[in-house]
């Protein structure tokens, strides 16, 4: 981070700290101004549970964060204290710092709207250069004192460049371009314009007997603020590094790369925050991104649903538009909302599109199996396009999780937590539904309090998905009084949906075990009761199949 940028970081963080809400909380204060230090400070990698305990909040040494949730709890109020002081005093602070869920390490970025406001060229000319997402990798620095350590240095750097390539939604400058440009000897804020990249990847590889330390950075490449960062330490116990690396490198791509990295997540803001309706040119992957992360509304659906149909009219040629706008039309027609006359058939329009542009667009794969899923109910077919799509980029975290979701639509069950462990290892960003695959699995077992726990986490009360696995898992754990109060909370804040579930489950859902499992738990709660037995129910075709 540049001086300057640093000083503006600091800034900000005295107008929290001197706004209402930190004023009277103490350890909220401390907390923010320990973590937004450290990182500005570049010891990102010190913050942990047990420094911010020890270090911010004064807790004795023999603190044990597995056993006290304190630091948890307390971030869980700073994130919600933060968003209040942006929502009301901080709406035109010109620099925001966010404390993503999931992580310690604060975030920095511009406030488009006020320097939109104030006439700054940032706004208008660097933000979309972001919406490009291109990415490059600069070589990395070697501070083992050993120039003959250089090429393996290179070797990593040419590898991470074409591991990240594979991610469709970023451009990647090859990393003979960014070799190139000698950025030592330049000062990096000179280098968007030479290598036209809107982000750049950097670091430090250290080396001697016994262990190797890497350190990566990612940065805005015109503001220059580090986005994401982390330190990787090995003890050598074998001569091979390839191994080492490659492990490396694929916790970074999962981290920077994909619908649910740190790019993806550091362009959102500016969708959440400015007037949705005007973003007229916003890149398609980020209205998607968008739409995964509130997944709430009609009207973030019909948002993201326009933007992409009039992508794919502007240019017809690219293929993940396509891709994605058939996933949008599926997901109106799971969800109800108002849609194109016959969306199942437009989404499959769509994908067939996609693939006759990219045969290998992941997208478009993706698509093509809930098609098979929801329109033709084929699960043989469904299984092939998953793990086609896996196939494509296994390194993909967001991937492995949606995948894992399709699994265990269609019964596999295994597998679908299996690639759920490994996306949640690789990347802990992740959208609410990447859960409903574990739910799905728990309920086949008949292990309805890992059911409950999975549905827990999919927390998004405008969404009648939310408390349906809740209550169904309730009322198999017989226990009844809460189960059937909040059937009845159900039935006031989505009245007439009760009658769909049951059908929208069977769309999802090809086991019988499961989808009556599922079921049975709504019946013992009261909510799905009116509809007939479980057996009788289970025998009626899904509402989606009376098309065919």
């Amino acid at each position: 981070m540049l001086p300057m940028e640093s000083m503006s970081v600091k800034s900000a963080l005295e107008s929290i700290l001197a706004s209402k809400n930190f004023k009277q909380s103490q350890v909220l204060s401390n907390f923010l101004r320990y973590v937004v230090t450290e990182t500005l400070e570049g010891k990102s990698n010190e913050i942990k549970e047990y420094s911010i305990a020890v270090k911010a909040l004064g807790k004795p040494g023999d603190f044990n964060p597995q056993l006290d949730a304190l630091i948890r709890i307390h971030a869980g109020r700073l994130r919600r204290s933060m968003d209040e002081y942006y929502h009301s005093e901080g709406a035109n602070d010109t620099v925001i710092i966010s404390l993503e869920k999931g992580s310690y390490i604060p975030v920095f970025f511009i406030n488009d709207k006020k320097n939109k406001s104030n006439g700054n060229t940032y706004s208008s000319n660097a933000k979309n250069k972001e919406l490009q997402n291109t990415v490059a990798v600069l070589p990395f620095k070697n501070i083992s004192g050993n120039a003959g350590f250089d090429f393996m240095v290179d070797g990593f750097c040419e590898q991470l460049s074409s591991d990240l390539a594979q991610f469709q939604e970023l451009s990647v400058v090859s990393y003979f371009s960014s070799s190139r440009s000698q950025y030592r000897e330049k000062d990096i804020s000179l280098l968007p314009k030479e290598l036209n990249a809107s982000y750049f990847i950097t670091g430090s590889i250290y080396r001697d007997k016994k262990h190797l330390r890497v350190a990566v950075q990612l940065s805005g490449a015109e503001s220059g603020f580090q986005l994401w960062t982390h330190t990787y330490e090995y003890s050598l116990q074998t001569a091979y590094y390839y191994e080492i690396f490659d492990d490396i490198i694929k916790q970074v791509i999962a981290r920077v790369g994909g619908y649910q990295g740190a790019i993806n997540r550091n362009t959102a803001p500016s969708l959440q925050t400015a007037s949705l309706k005007d973003l007229q040119t916003a890149d398609a992957v980020f209205w998607f991104y968008h739409y995964h992360i509130t997944y709430t509304t009609e009207e973030v659906f019909q948002l993201a649903r326009m933007h992409l149909e009039k992508a794919v009219e502007s240019n017809p040629g690219n293929a993940l538009p396509w891709a994605v706008l058939a996933e949008l039309y599926i997901d109106g027609e799971m969800y109800g909302f108002k849609n194109v006359n016959d969306p199942l058939q437009e989404a499959e329009r769509c994908v067939r599109k996609s693939l006759q542009i990219n045969p290998d667009c992941q997208h478009a794969h993706m698509s093509l199996g809930w098609l098979y899923v929801v329109s033709h109910r084929d699960k043989d077919r469904a299984f092939k396009s998953f793990e086609y799509c896996l196939s494509i980029n296994p390194k993909s975290a967001f991937f492995l999780g949606a995948i894992s979701f399709g699994m265990a639509c269609v019964g596999e069950y295994d597998k679908s937590i299996s690639l759920y462990e490994q996306s949640i290892i690789l990347n802990p960003f992740m959208p609410w539904w990447f859960n409903v695959g574990p739910v799905f699995a728990h309920f086949y077992n008949g292990n309805y309090e890992r059911a409950l726990e999975f549905a827990n986490h999919i927390n998004v009360p405008l969404l009648f998905w939310d408390p349906i696995f809740k209550i169904s898992a309730l009322g198999q754990l017989l226990r009844i009084e809460e189960a059937s109060a909040m059937a009845d909370k159900f039935q006031r804040s989505f009245p007439g949906v009760a009658d769909m579930v049951p059908f929208s489950l069977r769309a999802m859902i090809f086991d019988d075990t499961t989808y009556n499992n599922i079921l049975e738990g709504l019946n013992k709660a009261g909510l799905c009761s009116q509809l007939g037995t479980v057996a009788e129910t289970s025998k009626k075709q899904p509402l989606y199949l009376e098309r065919e």
